[in-house]
């Protein structure tokens, strides 16, 4: 049976597009494909762009344990000349400026503990005021330009009757009076909050208190204020709020991560990407197990990947109650004694060496994520708070590694071991290419695709998948971003319309083949924009806003309107022109971007919800046109009068959100009522990415 459906719909809402010719919609509600995958959409966290410190992760103040100096691949190129920075170098101490009488150096002499060497030694010889203001912009972007000539960051912003937790920890020469004053300031110079403290002697202490604003501000700054003579040492110098998200200790800042919750992501897939692997070597390659614990004992890493370092305030445990408090399945990615090193010919060190050490941590990690109580991480765990095993399913073995020729036999080695302690484990492949960096000797379950591109690509790959072997091993699709787009051409620029309605074209290929593409996710997800470093990203903040990009509000349609089978889905639609790159195109030899023409306009996917029994009809229109639409329903009837509509839609396709404007390219929902149980003709927005919500009388299964 077909039903042909009448013409009703919103004419009023897109009384400025003009209408392209009629498209036609066809499903075949008797032609159900395959299952989708419980898992199609997740998410991919990596510490780059300020993702974690400076971001997710809640801690407010930058180089609290002034360890910041060592940071960077410039640090690196010294170490292994055999310089050293100075340690009485005040330009070495990032984000912190002293003011008055006194000065400051780096030092090591009597560290807080082994793990934490660096301490902030300040010489006193009269009134002297130590500054902190946040996270230090990288350079003015994202239409920031607010690089500070003193060297601190941006601001702290607070919140009124938000408490904030300030602790630190100090000890003084027998000179040093053990008085000083923290205050939280206002961006007027007024003090917010202040906190006197007294009894400061030779030994390490910790010390607290809570500030509670009265106002709100986004660009206040720490004050720490000390008078006299002698010697003080400060470490670990901590704002805190303590509203976080969930009430977690030590936890995430609410707003970012309520906007990753919102996406109900099946997995997160954590902490890298090449975060995992380190900054050329394998001594900064991330290491779950150091991350646990007090995060005063936790060394961080120095050298990490993306040009900065990284606290590990934002460890494992953290990561693993992350996923579970967003109802997602944890996916961890272990580095398996290689590095970037391997590719750029810059490895200092052998890594083959040190491959046992990442073995055990492998293991320990599913052991500390898994384990009952009676083992030894299983025991760590539960005295961490967490007596409940995390049910980690999933873990892969490096990353964007698959072509490197050391990878094969380290691979077998980790898969070998990993299966014969788990057999339950599900091992991805730390690939980049298929079929090129996939294994040929060991059992291969997932593999890792990457894919960093443009809008014609993903248009052109719609049907990639089609032809996959239904056979074979399963395909993540673990980073997928638009980064070539013409919008991408300034300083300020973020994702577009168009970027993101090119992802959606190609997640909808990869969902209709949903019986090879297992998995899918955005890259990078969290980006601080004053630290930008990367063409696209899914979210977008500063120290108190934060806006998803079009693409991000692409992916929330489509996890939030998963369904259970595909159904066979036809469209017929009018030929588009698009500015964009195809495949072939170089970027800087080509003739770049260019208007194309594509064949089809309407690029959809269909599933049933035999929950809610329900069609869901989700299409992307990349016509600069209305496109009167022909919904025909093949092998099932509509049960009801009510239609849901939910859409994505700009008459400018290169529209983008912002700070100022987050809401500009975001969903809208409709109702739409009919006049009988047959569809009417859709009118789909220009530039759109619409989620069609049927409802339907038999079920399918």
């Amino acid at each position: 049976m077909r039903i042909f459906l009448p013409f009703v719909f919103i004419t009023v809402l897109f009384l400025n597009q003009k209408i392209s010719a009629q498209s036609t919609i066809t499903v075949h509600a008797d032609c159900p494909g395959a299952m989708i995958s419980p898992t199609q959409y997740g998410i991919f966290y990596e510490e780059i762009e300020h993702a974690g410190d400076g971001g997710l992760y809640a801690e407010m103040i930058q180089n609290r344990s002034f360890e910041e100096y060592r940071n960077g691949w410039e640090f690196d190129k010294l170490l292994n000349k055999g310089l050293f920075p100075m340690m009485d170098d005040s330009k070495n101490i990032e984000a912190w400026n002293l003011k008055g009488e006194g000065t400051m150096r780096l030092d090591q002499l009597k560290p807080l503990n082994d793990n934490n060497p660096t301490s902030l030694q300040i010489t006193l010889n009269g009134e002297t005021t130590l500054i902190n203001a946040g996270f230090v912009t990288l350079q003015p972007s994202g239409g920031l330009n607010i690089k500070q000539d003193d060297g601190l960051g941006v601001g702290l912003a607070c919140t009124a009757a938000e408490p904030l937790l300030f602790s630190f920890y100090s000890k003084g020469n027998q000179d040093f009076n053990g008085k000083f004053i923290a205050q939280l300031v206002g961006r007027d110079g007024k003090v917010i909050d202040s906190h006197s403290f007294s009894g400061i002697n030779s030994e390490w202490g910790k010390y607290g208190a809570t500030f509670i604003p009265q106002i709100t501000d986004t660009k206040a700054h720490l004050e720490i204020k000390l008078s006299g003579k002698g010697i003080v040492w400060l470490d670990m110098v901590s704002l805190f709020p303590l509203n976080t998200f969930k009430n977690r200790s030590n936890g995430l800042r609410k707003d970012l991560a309520e906007m990753l919750e919102a996406l109900k992501p099946a997995f997160i897939r954590f902490p890298g990407g090449c975060f995992v692997e380190g900054l050329y070597q394998l001594k900064d390659a991330w290491r779950p197990m150091k991350t646990l614990g007090d995060v005063a004992n936790r060394p961080g890493l120095s050298g990490a990947r993306w040009q900065y370092g990284s606290t590990d305030g934002l460890g494992y445990h953290e990561m693993l109650q992350l996923a579970e408090d967003i109802g997602a399945k944890p996916l961890l990615v272990v580095n398996i004694g290689m590095s970037h090193g391997d590719l750029a010919i810059l490895r200092f060190d052998d890594p083959n060496a040190q491959m046992p050490g990442f073995l055990n941590d492998a293991l320990d990690a599913i052991e500390y994520a898994n384990g009952s109580i009676s083992t030894k991480w299983g025991a760590i765990r539960a005295a961490n708070g967490h007596p409940k095993p995390f049910n980690l399913q999933y873990i892969q073995l490096g990353n964007e590694q698959g072509e490197y020729p050391e990878y094969e036999s380290h691979y077998a080695t980790f898969y070998t071991k990993i299966k014969e302690k788990y057999p339950e484990m599900h091992i991805v492949v730390g690939s980049t290419f298929n079929p090129k960096g996939v294994p040929k000797k060991s059992p291969v379950e997932i593999v890792d695709e990457h894919y960093y591109t443009s809008t014609g690509w993903c248009i052109e790959n719609f049907h990639k998948y089609d032809s996959y072997d239904r056979k074979g091993f399963k395909v993540y699709v673990g980073e997928l971003g638009v980064t070539d787009d013409a919008a991408f051409e300034g300083n300020n620029s973020t994702n577009n319309l168009r970027t993101a309605l090119g992802e959606a074209i190609f997640w909808l290929g990869a969902e209709r083949n949903s019986d090879v593409v297992c998995m899918t996710s955005f890259a990078p997800l969290l980006c601080r924009l004053d630290q930008k470093m990367w063409s696209s990203n899914l979210i977008y903040f500063d120290q108190s806003r934060v806006f998803g990009s079009p693409s991000y509000y692409v992916l929330k349609l489509l996890s939030n309107n998963l369904g259970t089978v595909n159904l066979k889905t036809v469209t017929k639609s009018v030929r588009v022109i698009l500015n964009t790159k195809k495949p072939g195109d170089e970027k800087d030899k080509g003739p770049g971007f260019r208007d194309y023409e594509f064949p089809e306009s309407l690029y959809a996917n269909s599933t049933i919800d035999s929950i809610n029994n329900q069609i869901i009809i989700k299409v992307v229109n990349i016509s600069p046109k209305i496109q009167k639409t022909n919904i025909i329903l093949s092998g099932i009837n509509m049960s009801g009068k009510n239609i849901e509509l939910e859409y994505l839609a700009n008459d400018n396709i290169i529209a983008t959100n912002s700070l100022d404007n987050p809401l500009n390219v975001s969903q809208v929902t409709k109702k739409i009522k009919t006049s009988s149980k047959n569809l009417p003709y859709i009118l789909l927005p220009a530039n759109s990415f619409c989620i069609l919500r049927i409802p339907v009388k038999m079920k399918i299964k």
